[in-house]
């Protein structure tokens, strides 16, 4: 028997989501495994899909956000940091859905939901965060919902996809 910290967690789950879905119906659990999400192969943009704005200040989940929601069809993009964010915010307005850390440097992830809606009032917001103390502090049904860390792949596509319809 073995275990993991955290970090070696984070860092190898990517990769291991990624075989899991392409080789596996059915996950270890018992659940099944969402087969769109396993047999297909990555797409480019679909015309049905929005774009993403995924924030998070950590360089591994970031990546595994973007590679998921990519893989899904979505346009993704990334920004590591709240100013990177509002910077992307201000260069374009096709983006339709801000998936972010609510634990960021700067600014939270509340604030910066705040100054994005602000700029873009049609914005759909998903917050994501691995520390649930910090929901104590501010009611995240403002201006979205809560996908809690760690979350797999089939979670974050339904909750963007959720995300996207409340906002339409």
């Amino acid at each position: 028997m073995f275990s993991l910290t955290k970090d070696e967690a984070a860092q190898i789950w990517p990769e291991f989501e990624k075989v899991w879905r392409e080789r596996v119906p059915v996950r270890a659990c018992g659940t099944p495994a969402d087969e769109r999400l396993w047999r297909r192969a990555p797409t480019g943009r679909r015309a049905d899909r929005p774009t993403v704005l995924v924030v998070d200040d950590d360089d591994d989940v970031r990546d595994y956000a973007v590679a998921v929601l990519h893989d899904a069809g979505y346009q993704v993009v990334a920004a590591a940091s709240p100013r990177e964010a509002l910077d992307r915010l201000g260069d374009a307005d096709t983006i339709d859905v801000m998936f972010t850390d609510i634990v960021l440097p700067e600014i939270d992830g509340f604030k910066l939901a705040e100054l994005a809606k602000r700029r873009h009032p049609a914005l759909g917001v998903l917050y994501t965060s691995g520390y649930p103390d910090t929901l104590v502090r501010q009611p995240i049904e403002r201006y979205g919902r809560l996908l809690a860390k760690p979350y797999r792949a089939a979670q974050l596509e339904q909750a963007v996809g959720e995300a996207a319809a409340r906002r339409s």
